[in-house]
């Protein structure tokens, strides 16, 4: 990203780190593959032909299961949603319906198409099936080539679905929905309606639990073809992150400084010869800018629909062409590193955010949802916007269950200790770090795929993740915390414990003030939620790694700016929930910043940070909560004094909820309290 303020100091040349051209061919390599294998592998679509396309569809047959259940009274509920079915199709002109009776002689028995509509011309059927959670259902249907059995369309396919039933059942408020897709195929469609209650059928729910917020799922968008076909791009991203970079070195060295990004064929080429440095660059620009600029590269590949891991290869590319062509200084490592790795992990919540934003508004989202996404992820909105309906298609969440919470208050009080002195005169009096003590805060954080959801896997990096946010009058960025799942599955312990665990990735910005510390971190861990009771649930994390990060004081005379170093490091966060009224929220990380992978293999520093919230739900979705906030730094080098520094805040907050249960889902079953209308 740009050097906006470049120091003067000595930069250390790491010898042992070279071959910067090998890297260059590396990641043209893994490119032009990329793009190869993309162009010419089978794309799995069936190919419909002209007549096929033009046929029209003459006729339906509906036909209802048998009950697999010994309860006879759950026979109603099969030929119930077939009757439905038959009811809605006759009102489609054109279309011929065998009655209910006519085809009910097939029932339980496994016949085929023709046998079921007596018509030798007929081309396809189309299955359905029913899904129930408590007193939910939902039918979807999937037409399927009568001959051989082949998918007529799959997931890919962006015909768009007619809706043809709602559901009302006893005693629920919401509806289901069943699909009819505008297929063209010859001869006539069965539609079979496959009982609910059969054994081993998906528990599915439909509509996010405790009124409507801006992620919401209240009417899934169809996201069937997102990353197929023209929905996927190994090119277009290549092409835009050479173009924002074009754009961002004409910007820095017309209005910044031309000797640091006034680059030419000559300067690529001597960083191409030169040995790669740990830079000094000011703190927010290599632990924030940097890794916000990864997560741009990251975005420009995800919402092009390609994977996560695909996305981090071009953040990895794009960061190494910034460094070789961007910048006039040599390329740094720590940038390359932060980049690559703090990027992906930074930008993958907000794509993942972004996303969830449209997918709830249904099949057209509006012009603030589009406009809050553009916002969240720019890229997203960017391509949107430039390729339309190319890449109009949403990532699919598969309805994870989530919790958000922002808060928007003020620091009450706080108390401050440090022996770092400011005065540039070190033989002069000594000054005291400033700090402000009062400021308003604005506190955004979320959590997605909370385990526990039966028939949510996590198969996909960040289908789990927290994202946390803070902003402050007296620091702008007071913090910026991202971590996730990037490999790892679900598991059980009992009646009341659903967890997951695995290997996480976490992204940490941390600056109270006067000191601060940010690392990137791979770490093995697990996080789970158990049931204490009827109504009171504990949800937590608990991760350990290793990563590589940066800490140091602010405008400390004779204290080095900061430090870089292998971190290893610890968290452990708590949340009690007790039922729908009261939260209290403890989390605590550490982080040691060694003298490890550093140009200077001396000192150490330790960080520590906790907070602690009590949250009280006064009426529907709103709250109020009390909070405190501690950090310390310890420092230690062999030619500088010893560093002690900490910061205590309390703060007051009105507080929206993302819904009434403080995040919290019922999964249990039924002899354990489940309540399955409480539905993510």
């Amino acid at each position: 990203m740009a050097k906006r303020y470049r120091l003067n100091m000595k930069v250390h040349v790491l010898k042992w780190i070279s071959g910067p051209q090998l890297a260059m061919i590396a990641f043209l390599g893994i490119i032009t593959g990329s793009v190869l294998w993309a162009l010419t592998r089978p794309t799995g679509r069936h190919i419909v032909t002209c007549a096929e396309a033009t046929a029209p569809i003459t006729a339906i047959a509906v036909m209802s299961s048998t009950n697999p259940t010994s309860d006879a009274h759950k026979n109603y509920l099969g030929d119930g949603i077939a009757q439905e079915v038959i009811n809605k199709l006759n009102k489609i002109p054109g279309l011929n319906l065998p009655t209910r009776t006519s085809t009910s002689v097939h029932k339980g028995r496994n016949a085929g198409v023709r046998q079921i509509t007596n018509n030798p011309g007929v081309g396809a059927e189309l299955e359905a099936s029913v899904r129930r959670a408590g007193d939910r259902a939902r039918v979807t249907t999937q037409p399927v080539r009568a001959q051989r059995r082949f998918q007529v369309w799959s997931r890919s396919d962006n015909r768009r679905p007619i809706k043809l039933l709602h559901i009302t059942l006893t005693g629920d408020p919401q509806y289901a929905e069943a699909y009819f897709g505008e297929a063209v195929v010859p001869g006539s469609l069965a539609i079979r309606a496959s009982d609910p209650l059969a054994k081993g059928a998906a528990a599915e729910r439909l509509a996010q639990q405790g009124g409507s917020t801006a992620f919401a799922v209240n009417k899934q968008k169809p996201t069937s073809d997102w990353g197929v076909g023209d929905g996927k791009s190994h090119w277009v991203p290549a092409y835009e992150i050479v173009g924002f970079e074009f754009l961002l070195n004409q910007y820095d060295r017309h209005f910044l400084d031309a000797s640091v990004y006034g680059t030419n064929f000559s300067t690529f080429r001597h960083n191409l010869g030169s040995g790669w440095v740990i830079d000094t660059d000011p703190f927010e620009t290599n632990q924030f800018l940097h890794p916000y600029q990864g997560s741009i590269f990251h975005g420009f590949a995800r919402s092009a629909g390609l994977s996560f891991w695909e996305s981090m290869a071009y953040a990895f590319g794009g960061s190494l062409l910034w460094k070789e062509a961007g910048e006039t200084g040599k390329p740094s490592i720590n940038d390359q590193i932060t980049t690559t790795f703090a990027g992906p992990i930074l930008g993958e919540p907000l794509f993942r955010m972004a996303s969830l934003l449209l997918e709830s508004g249904g099949d057209e989202p509006g012009f603030w949802r589009e406009l809050g996404a553009a916002a969240i992820a720019p890229t997203m909105g960017f391509n949107r916007l430039v390729f339309g309906d190319r890449f109009r298609a949403v990532f699919p969440s598969y309805e994870p269950s989530f919790y958000t919470r922002l808060q928007v208050g003020a620091t009450v009080g706080s108390t401050v200790t440090s022996n770092v002195n400011v005065n540039p005169d070190e033989l002069g009096t000594p000054v005291s770090q400033a700090f402000a003590n009062n400021a308003a805060i604005v506190d955004f954080s979320m959590a997605y795929g909370l385990p526990g959801k039966r028939g949510y896997t996590y198969d996909r990096p960040f289908d789990y993740f927290q994202f946390e946010f803070e902003a402050t009058t007296a620091n702008i960025f007071e913090n910026i915390i991202s971590r996730g799942l990037l490999y790892g599955t679900s598991y059980e312990a009992g009646d009341n414990y659903r967890g997951i665990w695995g290997l996480y990735g976490s992204y940490d910005y941390i600056a109270p003030q006067i000191f601060r510390i940010s690392s990137t971190a791979a770490s093995l861990g697990t996080t789970g939620e158990w049931w204490l009771s009827k109504s009171v649930a504990l949800q937590g994390t608990a991760l350990g790694g290793v990563g590589f990060g940066a800490a140091g004081t602010i405008h400390g005379s004779g204290q080095r700016d900061y430090h870089y170093g292998l971190t290893p490091q610890g968290l452990l966060a708590l949340r009690l929930i007790l039922g729908d009224r009261v939260t209290l929220d403890v989390t605590g990380r550490e982080f040691y910043v060694s003298g490890v992978g550093s140009t200077e293999s001396r000192g150490s520093e330790t960080i520590f940070r906790a907070d602690a919230s009590l949250t009280l739900r006064i009426y529907d979705r709103h709250a109020i909560a009390l909070g405190y906030v501690t950090s310390s730094r310890n420092a230690h080098y062999p030619d500088l004094p010893d560093t002690h520094q900490s910061v205590g805040t309390v703060g007051v907050y009105y507080t929206l909820l993302g819904d009434t249960k403080f995040g919290l889902r019922d999964w249990r079953s039924p002899d354990t309290g489940e309540t399955t209308g409480e539905t993510p």
